[in-house]
């Protein structure tokens, strides 16, 4: 049977005409998460899935090619002619090959014993990682279109996995792939970056490996022979890797600043945008020892970043803008489509859910609260003057500084869009227009069909909860 895969349809039809022919074609593969799409190719990518006999045959492989050869040589003796036995089942043959092995085990000193696991612990923590590295790859599907017409194209893999869709991209007859391989053994967890181009037919033919150790991909950006990553630890190296030469992508530039970017959008062919969280780097003096201070992060507020990267050897961060405390969120950091930006108009607009202060205990209520905001933050953006808030727009009805409004309430600023100069802010409740000239200037509201979720409040009497009406 078929645990692992699916069916994918990619269709195609003529929105100009008015005929109802719909080409279609039904591929099998396994459950996409990440799709890229351009003007001749569909690229569909999922995680490797193996099944679950696959993980069966590995336990016995580990046994006879890892484990075994490091026993005493009577031992392997005994256990190669007990696995050459036809006539004994799976059970017998464990069975029997268990008592060798406590045999075996029962006659050695402690020392020898203390020696043999350890052996036999880094032998099977390298195999393991092998095996992880096989496994956590991804899988690539290319679709070719064609006018409408849909042919499968060629499959291949790469180590790692995929953050979004912005970690693939097509230019010219080349895919380039950004990824984050992370292996688990029993004893550490190693964690790297990787760059692959593919061809066509979806053979590698350059790879760049092994980039910031012990962090993961947090956002990335292909731009013509660029491609700008941003990993993430303590610091946010924004590296700069030269992709003009598919078979020998490098590493041109880094740059390293405390906080990360989730989001990375191009300014212009030389400066990038960058949405994502400010950090606190801080020596832990509690957690100090002989071998040097212990960092610890702490994350801070939501934070927009110029970069420059005029000079790809050298990338500068040249505005930055924090808005917050902990806590603060954007749904731009998630969804690209929350993030609007015009070059022309100078013009930046972001949704968030603001937290403006620390958490204060309220003795009346019996919890910590906290002072939030939700809206959308306007700003005008250029090289020169860098970040500049222009102003805010909130859909909330007169009440700014409430701890019930959640990020993804209905009031909660969802999209924006302009025309002319006029900018409008949608959320799930309203829809408002305001003058990008004067952004206090509220032009327009027009309220949106909206209906409130009514949950059963309990209504507590002599310790039993009892279901009551919503009070609106």
């Amino acid at each position: 049977m078929c645990y692992n895969y699916n069916f994918n349809t990619v269709a195609s039809f003529d929105i100009l005409s008015n005929a109802d022919n719909v080409n279609a074609k039904t591929f099998m593969m396994g459950y996409s998460n990440n799709i890229y799409v351009s003007k001749n190719n569909v690229y569909i990518s999922y995680q490797k899935n193996l099944p679950y006999n696959y993980y069966e045959s590995n336990n016995e492989d580990r046994f006879f090619s890892v484990i075994a050869p490091l026993l005493s040589s009577d031992a392997q003796n005994k256990i190669k002619d007990i696995k050459d036995d036809n006539s004994l089942n799976s059970y017998q043959r464990w069975d029997k090959i268990s008592s060798v092995l406590e045999d075996m085990y029962n006659k050695m000193e402690n020392n020898e014993k203390n020696a043999l696991i350890e052996k036999i612990q880094k032998a099977v923590d390298d195999y393991e990682a092998k095996l992880e590295a096989e496994r956590r790859k991804t899988i690539i599907h290319r679709i070719a279109i064609d006018n409408g017409k849909i042919e499968y194209g060629a499959k291949g893999e790469v180590s790692g996995y995929l953050l979004n869709q912005f970690s693939m991209d097509e230019n010219g007859d080349y895919f380039r792939v950004a990824t984050t391989t992370e292996i688990w053994t029993q004893r550490e967890n190693v964690m790297y970056n990787n760059v692959f181009v593919l061809d066509k037919s979806m053979n590698t033919v350059g790879k760049l490996e092994a980039i910031a150790p012990d962090e993961r991909i947090y956002s990335a950006r292909f731009l013509g022979d660029r491609l700008y990553m941003v990993t993430f630890k303590r610091v946010d190296p924004l590296f700069v890797i030269d992709l003009s030469n598919p078979q020998k992508p490098e590493v041109l530039g880094e740059l390293k600043i405390p906080g990360y970017s989730d989001y990375l959008h191009p300014y212009d062919e030389t400066h990038i945008i960058g949405v994502g969280k400010d950090v606190d780097e801080s020596i832990d003096a509690d957690k100090v020892h002989e071998s040097g201070a212990v960092y610890y992060t702490a994350i801070k507020g939501l934070k927009l970043a110029l970069f420059d990267v005029s000079d790809v050897k050298n990338p500068k961060e040249i505005s930055k803008y924090v808005i917050g405390e902990t806590g603060t969120d954007s749904e731009a950091l998630r969804d690209h489509k929350a993030f609007l930006f015009d070059l022309k108009k100078n013009l930046l607009v972001l949704p968030l859910t603001e937290v403006k202060s620390k958490p204060e205990y309220d003795s009346n209520l019996g919890y910590y609260r906290q002072r939030n905001w939700q809206g959308a933050y306007v700003f005008s953006l250029d090289l020169q003057n860098g970040f500049k808030l222009k102003g805010t727009i909130t859909h909330n009805d007169g009440i700014e500084n409430q701890d019930y409004y959640y990020y993804g309430s209905p009031n909660a600023v969802r999209r924006s869009l302009f025309m002319n100069d006029v900018l409008y802010t949608v959320s799930d409740k309203k829809i408002k227009a305001n003058d990008l000239n004067n952004i206090s200037a509220e032009i327009k509201e027009i309220k949106l069909p909206y209906e409130t979720q009514n949950y059963p409040v309990p209504i507590y009497q002599g310790g039993i909860g009892i279901a009551g009406p919503v009070m609106k």
